[in-house]
Parts: C-alpha cells; structure tokens; sequence
C-alpha cells in the first residue's frame, strides 16, 4: 500500500465531493442486511424503507438528486452518528480504498475520487513508495521485479509532453469512454475546442506543478492499474498512466484547479474498469500517436 495509506480519514462534513452524494448504487452486503432487517426504533424503520432488493442484492433507494437517504445536509451520515461507523454496510466502510491482486501480491490503496486521496498523494514532494505488512518499504520499480517485469527508474520518470498532435489524440481516445455525467461531455467539447491554446498555455503552467506531484501521480495511476500487467503488458500501462497524467496537466491550464482534475478524471476513467479498459486496448492499437 502506499505509505500515505494509513493516514487516510473521511472528511465527513468537510468534504467538497462527498461519495454520499455521488448518484452512485451503495450494494448492502448480506451481513449488513440483516442487520438493518432487526434494527429497532426510528432509524429501523427508516433503514428498512430505504433498502430495496433486485435479484437478490440489497441496495439503497436513493434519493432523488442521486443522494444516500441517510445523508445530512451537514454532510455528515445518520448512521454513523446513531450508530457508529461499525454499523455501515461493506462498501460505506471500506470507500474509497482498494484492494486488488498481481501475480502473487495483492494490491491496497485509495481511489482518487476521494479528494482526500488527492490531498494525501500531493501532500509531500518527495519519491512515491509502498510499505508492506512487514514494514518493508518498496519502490515501483521493485515491484514490477518482483512482478516479474525489469523496468528501471529512468523508464519511469514523467516529463510532460505539450504536443499538439498528441493532445488531439489523448482527447480522441477519452471521447470512447463511457462518459459519467454531461459535465464531463461538456469538458472534452471545450478542450477540444481551445486544444491549440492548451497545448500553448501547457509550456507555461507546467513549470507551476511540482515536478514531484506530477511524477507521484504518473506513478500512482501506473500502480493502481497494477491488476492489469498480465493481460496488457507493462509498456501499455505506462502509456496509459503518462497519457492520463498528460492529460490531467494540460485541463488544467485550461480550466485551473489541478488537484479537482486528478479527482474528476479518477471519477471518470479510474471508477468505470471498462473505461480504463477501453482505454488500455486503444492504446495497444499503435496508430495511435503517441508523444514524440
């Protein structure tokens, strides 16, 4: 897991973004259930009313604006305050962390879709590393070693490219994606319009990024898409991951608010696996121009 796992906390009401209000489905493990089943008093009878079954799963029916029916307009959640926090189901506890498998070694971490994931990824400036149970601390070079895969440090430094080529191909492939709202439509229209001004403002805005954050985020997307090394092969991931933090830079010389893209497009792209898939097979295709 990366070190910064463990300092992870909800902001809870002081969350600009809170997954409660999502419009997201929240799944109710089997367990949870039958908890909020035999649930006495008030927020019994409000859990049962809120719980809706379809081929045999239990979720929440949200509300209309696509919130959590037990969500405070603090921004804090009825459950957890009646209840504690053990009392929510799976999916409320463990969001937005992550736990998937490579080859022998399995995989923890936080979504970006969590401003607070963003936050803790840009909080230092030093060199991205991972810690396991043991307390033993990992680069990700050693781990695609220990995956099997030599790929040396040079290989994996992030140098911005502000091509303007490239940048029409970057937006051409995200257009394929499943879109997650008519926001995020909007925004590829509008990048692809001001695409030549992008790529010019690009040259300046990106000496105003620490080289460190753009680095620690290149290697964060490579890593969280880890799962994936058998089926496309690590010189597809990394395309993958220097393309996503290219992008990232260049909607935000655009539009400002660097840390808010790093959120959006994890939302849009990290949060949709069959986006990221999408993603992965274009960039097998090698007509596609990569940066020069």
């Amino acid at each position: 897991y990366p070190y910064f796992y463990r300092r992870f906390r909800c902001k809870a009401g002081d969350c600009r973004h809170s997954c409660c209000v999502s419009d997201w489905d929240i799944d109710i493990d089997d367990v949870t259930a039958d908890i909020y089943r035999t649930t006495d008093g008030p927020l019994g009878d409000e859990l049962r009313r809120s719980m809706i079954c379809r081929d045999g799963t239990f979720s929440f029916r949200m509300k209309k604006d696509g919130g959590c029916p037990f969500f405070r307009e603090d921004g804090l959640c009825r459950i957890i305050l009646e209840k504690g926090e053990d009392y929510l189901c799976d999916i409320c506890t463990m969001h937005p962390r992550f736990f998937v498998y490579a080859g022998d070694f399995e995989l923890a971490g936080v979504g970006l879709a969590c401003e607070k994931s963003v936050e803790l990824l840009l909080s230092d400036t030093g060199p991205l590393y991972f810690m396991e149970e043991t307390g033993k601390s990992w680069t990700l070079p050693q781990i695609f070693h220990a995956l099997g895969t030599e790929i040396t440090e040079e290989a994996l430094s992030f140098t911005p490219c502000t091509d303007l080529s490239y940048y029409k191909s970057l937006l051409s492939r995200l257009e394929r994606t499943e879109p997650i709202d008519e926001a995020w439509t909007k925004r590829l229209s509008f990048l692809e319009k001001e695409i030549s001004r992008g790529a010019a403002l690009t040259e300046t805005y990106k000496e105003t990024v620490p080289a460190s954050h753009l680095q620690r985020l290149y290697e964060y997307i490579l890593y969280r898409s880890l799962e994936k090394t058998e089926m496309y092969g690590p010189e597809i991931l990394i395309r993958y991951a220097r393309e996503s933090t290219d992008f990232i830079l260049m909607e935000s010389a655009l539009c400002g608010d660097f840390p808010e893209n790093i959120r959006r497009w994890s939302e849009q792209i990290e949060y949709d696996t069959e986006n990221v898939d999408i993603l992965l097979r274009v960039s097998k295709n090698k007509n596609n121009r990569p940066c020069p």
